[in-house]
């Protein structure tokens, strides 16, 4: 008797061998049927997870207009970023062009995770002021949820250029547009430049301003050391130094590119923003965000392989510009000498057969197997680290990572 997760499966397989006959690039054909067949097979939550004591603050968390209220603020950000004087008139409409292209376009992650932080941490269950969005408190976590998506932006910009990559979220990377190329360089810092002076405008004076100063400080810092191991790791126009490809090494990367700034610096600045938290808050937010950039980034390489193209805006880059990944780090930990130098062979290089290669290599060594394993000790880990909180603190961290396991891009 067929088991539920392949009985599930033979209807998509059907479908992709039929599309196969067609003509169709084996690659996608690859992708649709171990999407589709494996995508839900992510953990439950554990039995002894109790997640009603949870609910009434994540109705909170949902009934929140987040996208409404960060497009609202829009353009008050956009006004303060393009006030210059006017003998920057070319410049400035320039950087309307940078702005516009590269910030507001993006999934918004780590603005929605600021917004939700501040939900959570300025207001207790009984503070009905949480409504109220036309609030002085409201507008600031706005600001401060564009400055997270200005340093994405600025980051993104930057990795691309490096990385030597083509298309970003469906579209042409930035410095691949014909009027741009490495001038996005500039443009880039013209980003960054733009924290500092929302920074300046709507915090100084306040206590919290030294505070939030010293997150995006200390955020750039230990990501541009995470973006330095990952050229290191992959160096342009070399093959990647597979030597380095480890689990251990994996993980200070993640650390320090992915988790300080999509989830420790969210939440940080809206506890400074609250005003409400203890040192001992910090560090336990800190050893939980990490984990969950760990589980964030792992997700990312799960999708660039097997997540769906249309949705994703993109498939099997990090093959392609090899990339030191959860898939190639475990595959590359139990390889044979003769899988290991085909994989060698065709990791980091643009060719579509070569990264049919390496997925058959993935799809032969059960990689989508070790990966539900790996996802599930993420899961059980994280959740104990959840219920290590008070139930309000909690109870937003239980809701930023269901959303994480819902995504699909």
């Amino acid at each position: 008797m067929l088991s539920g997760r392949l009985y599930n499966a033979i209807p998509t397989i059907q479908k992709s061998l039929t599309a196969f006959k067609q003509n169709r690039c084996f690659v996608p054909v690859f992708q649709t049927i171990f999407f589709n067949a494996s995508r839900d097979l992510h953990v439950k939550h554990p039995k002894d997870f109790d997640m009603d004591k949870y609910a009434a603050l994540n109705d909170r968390l949902e009934a929140v207009p987040y996208l409404d209220l960060l497009n609202g603020g829009l353009n008050i950000v956009r006004n303060n970023l393009l006030s210059e004087d006017s003998s920057l008139k070319d410049a400035v409409e320039w950087y309307s062009k940078v702005f516009d292209y590269n910030v507001t376009n993006g999934k918004k992650i780590r603005g929605v995770a600021l917004l939700k932080s501040y939900c959570a941490y300025a207001y207790d269950m009984k503070d009905v002021a949480w409504k109220h969005w036309d609030s002085d408190g409201w507008t600031s976590a706005v600001i401060l949820a564009w400055c997270v998506e200005l340093l994405q932006a600025y980051y993104i910009i930057l990795d691309d250029i490096m990385d030597q990559s083509y298309m970003r979220r469906g579209e042409l990377c930035w410095y691949q547009k014909p009027d741009v190329g490495l001038c996005a360089i500039n443009d880039a810092l013209l980003l960054q430049s733009g924290i500092f002076k929302l920074l300046k405008i709507h915090f100084k004076g306040l206590k919290c301003y030294d505070y939030l100063l010293h997150e995006f400080i200390q955020v750039n810092h230990n990501t541009v050391y995470g973006q330095c191991l990952d050229m290191l790791f992959n160096p342009i126009n070399q093959k990647p130094r597979f030597e380095n490809f480890t689990f251990k090494n994996y993980q200070v990367l993640v650390e320090h590119k992915t988790s300080n700034y999509t989830f420790c610096l969210p939440v940080h600045l809206a506890m400074h923003l609250a005003g409400k938290s203890t040192d001992n808050d910090f560090i336990l937010t800190e050893k939980l965000c990490k984990k969950l950039g760990l589980y964030f980034q792992s997700q990312d390489d799960y999708l660039d392989c097997f997540g769906d193209s249309k949705v994703t805006g993109k498939f099997g880059n990090d093959i392609r510009e090899g990339k030191c990944t959860w898939f190639s780090v475990k595959f590359l930990e139990e390889a044979s000498e003769s899988t290991r130098k085909l994989f060698s062979d065709n990791y980091g290089c643009d060719d579509p057969k070569c990264i049919s290669t390496v997925l058959e290599l993935y799809k032969d060594s059960s990689m989508l197997e070790k990966f539900e394993s790996f996802d599930e000790q993420m899961c059980s880990e994280i959740f104990t680290l959840i219920e290590s909180l008070n139930d309000i603190k909690g109870g937003l961290f239980c809701n930023l990572f269901n959303q994480l396991r819902k995504r699909k891009k």
